[in-house]
Order: structure tokens, then C-alpha cells, then sequence
């Protein structure tokens, strides 16, 4: 079985990633500090008091098939 490394996405070296718009219908802040500012991101887990914060990024996944009939196909992902 092939092991994958999940940690590999840069955000930095992307060069097709967007910072989702506090206004996107993707984005559940309640108040925007301007137009054009980035949408902000709270999540608290039940374990141990854990929680995940920061600004919510679009980028492009590319995924190919692993099948006889091998594909490439390209989709929008909303990161946090």
C-alpha cells in the first residue's frame, strides 16, 4: 500500500490561490472590516479544548484517476 503525504500544500508557492472575499457567499463572518478584505475563519473542536483559526483561501485540486482510464480533472477547493 502507497503511503501519501497529506502536509504537502504550500500556500505560499501556489500560484493559483485566492483569498475568498469577506463578502463571499462562502463566508459566515457577520461583519466585514472592508470590501475587499479576507473572510476569517473560527473553528472550536469538542476534544481537548482544540481549536482552528486563520482566513479561508481558494485553490485549484488537481486529481487524476487511478483506473484503466486514466483522467486529470481540475476542481475548486475552499482551504481554512
Amino acid at each position: 500500500m502507497q503511503v501519501i503525504d497529506l502536509n504537502i500544500y504550500e500556500l505560499d508557492k501556489s500560484s493559483t490561490r485566492k483569498n475568498v472575499p469577506c463578502n463571499s457567499n462562502m463566508c459566515k463572518q457577520t461583519q466585514c472590516h472592508s470590501s475587499g478584505s479576507s473572510c476569517r475563519y473560527e473553528v472550536e473542536y469538542l476534544s481537548n479544548d482544540t481549536s482552528s483559526s486563520g482566513f479561508l483561501v481558494e485553490d485549484v485540486l488537481h486529481l487524476i484517476t487511478d483506473n484503466d482510464q486514466t483522467k486529470d480533472i481540475d476542481t475548486q477547493i475552499t482551504i481554512g
